[in-house]
């Protein structure tokens, strides 16, 4: 692998060495992608993964999934707050999930069971420190 000097700029053909080199010499660490063309046709590079590792020192911070339910709801089964672990990523993985499947490496599913009259609103919200966070807001039905 080329030595990595940090007190310069790198050029894009030198630069795109040095990340196939890295990925190449550390397919445990780092998997590097393609996320596009630039203006110029190039290839624009992004490196990524959380490895194994980092989840089992607790290095990795998981995703925490929450419900608030509307007065005179109760919740039936599950738990208001849900820490999950550190999901793997979408490296090295299919788009594609059996709709049966309760998760994988990559992806999880959260079941609640709420009791309430109809008419009220159910807010869910997803967040992961680094992510980001997802919002969703359901209407009760009979």
């Amino acid at each position: 692998m080329p030595a990595i000097a940090f007190n310069r700029y790198y050029r894009y053909d030198d630069l795109t060495q040095i990340l196939k080199a890295l990925a190449e010499e550390h397919p445990d660490l780092l998997r590097l992608e393609s996320i596009g063309k630039s203006h110029e046709g190039r290839e624009v590079w992004l490196p990524t993964y959380v490895t194994k590792k980092a989840v089992n020192k607790n290095v990795a911070r998981g995703v925490i999934c929450e419900i608030e339910i509307p007065k005179g709801a109760t919740l039936q089964s599950g738990k208001v707050r849900e820490e999950i672990a550190q999901l793997e990523g979408r490296a090295y993985k299919s788009a594609f999930a059996e709709p049966s499947e309760g998760g994988t490496d990559d992806r999880l599913k959260v079941e609640w069971v709420v009791h309430a009259p109809k008419g009220g609103t159910v807010k869910l919200v997803a967040r992961h420190e680094r992510a980001g966070a997802v919002r969703a807001e359901l209407a009760l039905r009979p």
